[in-house]
């Protein structure tokens, strides 16, 4: 029950992005990385849902290369989980072809993390699934909270400031019960 009330991996990023909070290079988790989660299965879902979230914040800010390249991270994550269909060739061409439509990159995202867990599930995997929705909503989180800890304090007037980070805030707060 706890896994369908996770809100999509990209509904956090593009609701920050709605919120009219900065764009912060620093928070997305490292491609350096990506090739270090390739160890275990464990390690391999969770940071498959991490990178979705990841590509959800690219995505909402247009940082159109970024996305891409962490794309192809993410489907290198894939197909060391036997996930090869749910993020082939021609899904990111469609994610090319569908930059400039921040709604169609956002379902194109969902749909990826929806075809993995319909896959998942079949093969009896369910834990893996679990795994790749619990890292799309832990970074969904850790983007949402490192933006209000980092928010500079100094560029805006208080009210303007509070203007920004409360629907932050209230992104945070709202999934209370998840």
């Amino acid at each position: 029950q706890v896994l369908y009330e996770l809100p999509p991996p990209s509904e956090i990023p593009f609701l920050l992005e709605a919120t009219g909070a900065d764009y912060d290079e620093s928070l997305p988790n490292t491609l350096e990385k990506a090739d270090n989660y390739l160890s275990s299965e464990y390690h391999t879902a969770l940071n498959l849902g991490i990178y979705s979230a990841d590509i959800g914040y690219l995505a909402s800010y247009e940082e159109v290369q970024p996305a891409l390249n962490y794309m192809q991270a993410a489907r290198s994550m894939a197909n060391s989980l036997s996930l090869d269909n749910t993020l082939d060739e021609d899904l990111i061409t469609r994610f090319e072809r569908n930059l400039s439509s921040k709604d169609s990159l956002a379902s194109i995202i969902d749909e990826v993390i929806e075809n993995a867990d319909v896959t998942l599930k079949k093969s009896k995997r369910e834990k893996t699934a679990a795994l790749i929705l619990a890292g799309s909503y832990i970074e969904g989180l850790y983007l949402a909270t490192a933006i209000i800890e980092n928010y500079p304090k100094d560029v805006l007037p208080d009210a303007a400031r509070a203007t920004i980070l409360v629907p932050v805030i209230k992104i945070v707060v709202d999934e209370e019960k998840t």
